[in-house]
């Protein structure tokens, strides 16, 4: 067959063959490659596979009905012995009933992959219980293990047959033709793909512009101007009441010391002056009237207190008493309070912001699709630039001349 093939080239030395004959001598390759080469292996490492499995299950049987060579040994030993044997041949009788062996060399990858699945599993379920048996059985657990490594030996010698370097050579043949066959059809369809992305471009393009358009009107809106004017506002009010917190707080602070004797010798008072201790601020806020009046409790008490500065406490309650500090700053907080919650409320109810946010999201993903979109056509042409038939008349010459032993020149 070979020398017919030989005798269609026009030089002995160099083959040429013209590009209108590579696909059927390509095929005609490949099917003396297969009936040669593969199917007669396939079909030899098959019977053997098939030998294999037939020895395993009788090997099986073996060790299921091997009898220990020590009947003596205590009786929870051999319990833990006929655990951990049926546990292996369990996982032994699995791998066999999962097994599928492939149906035609098409099907060798696949049905390889999926056994190495199986014995990596098996591996897992069985390595304990094997090397546990081997204290009791070696000869028969060794059998078995013996087989199946002859299995998977033999399962990656079928591999080999679509894998090794003469099957690729052919594929790469068979390949290099079909590309040629289609690579018309093919830049006819990138060439598709192109106009069609270009136009989905317009398309985002002018949906991308009307989207800035309507983000720049809805940044300078009124309502968006009362929006940022209102955060404005609220974020006033909340540094105001930040600023009232820390001057009652420090204000009281000059006050702690007194506060915590009065409180040992307050009756009527005792819940307030806890209350102004814990939290001065939230006191303040919450005071019904009863701040002032312990504050003049104090005041009228000071004398007992024992306090050291007492002319610098004095001075502060007084000042306090006087000014009605407690009552102006209660009303200030809650004017504070109150406008707070106007401005948050009006906050509330604008969806100005959540939809300029949205526009900004929009935005944002329609630029990454232009850019993709654009990104895609560069690929395409890129591509469209490297599909010459040169590359695939070049990849003919090396494979056929691989195949061929000799020098290929597709004319």
């Amino acid at each position: 067959m070979l020398k017919k093939i030989l005798s269609l080239f026009s030089k002995p030395e160099d083959i040429e063959i013209r590009l209108a004959e590579v696909r059927s001598k390509s095929d005609e390759l490949m099917k003396k490659h297969i009936d040669d080469e593969i199917i007669p292996r396939f079909n030899q490492l098959g019977t053997e596979i098939r030998n294999i499995l037939e020895q395993i299950s009788e090997k099986s049987k073996v060790l299921e009905n091997a009898e220990l060579k020590n009947p003596n040994i205590p009786v929870k030993e051999k319990q833990y012995m006929v655990g951990n044997r049926e546990s292996y041949l369990k996982h032994v009788d699995l791998l066999l009933k999962r097994l599928e062996l492939p149906k035609g060399y098409s099907d060798i990858e696949s049905k390889h992959s999926a056994f190495s699945e199986l014995l990596e599993d098996f591996g897992k379920h069985t390595i304990r219980p094997r090397q546990i048996l081997k204290h009791f059985f070696e000869h028969e657990t060794d059998a078995i293990h013996n087989e199946i490594s002859k299995l998977n030996k033999c399962f990656n010698n079928m591999k080999e047959l679509v894998t090794n370097v003469d099957y690729n050579n052919h594929k790469t043949l068979i390949d290099s033709v079909n590309k040629i066959s289609n690579s018309k059809k093919i830049k006819e369809q990138i060439n598709k793909d192109i106009k069609d992305t270009e136009a989905v471009i317009v398309d985002k393009d002018k949906d991308m512009r009307n989207m800035k358009k309507e983000l720049e009107e809805s940044q300078n809106s009124e309502t968006f101007k009362r929006y940022n004017t209102m955060l404005s506002e609220k974020s006033k009010i909340e540094n105001e009441i930040a600023s009232i917190r820390s001057e009652v707080i420090s204000n009281f602070a000059k006050l702690d010391r007194a506060l915590k004797k009065y409180e040992r010798i307050a009756f009527e008072d005792a819940a307030t002056v806890r209350d102004y201790l814990n939290d001065a601020f939230d006191a303040v806020t919450m005071d019904d009237g009863k701040g002032k009046s312990m504050l003049k409790n104090v005041l009228d008490k000071i004398e007992s207190l024992d306090l050291k500065n007492k002319d610098k406490i004095l001075e502060a309650l007084q000042s306090m008493i006087d000014g009605d500090y407690i009552g102006k700053t209660k009303d200030r907080i809650v004017l504070m309070n109150k406008n707070l919650e106007i401005a948050r409320d009006e906050i509330g109810k604008s969806d100005i912001s959540e939809k300029i946010e949205g526009l900004k999201e929009r935005i944002s993903l329609a630029e990454k699709s232009l850019h993709d979109a654009k990104r895609e056509i560069k690929d395409k042409k890129e591509e469209l630039e490297k599909m010459t038939n040169e590359k695939f008349i070049e990849d003919i010459e090396n494979s056929m001349g691989s195949i061929l032993k000799r020098k290929v020149k597709v004319i």
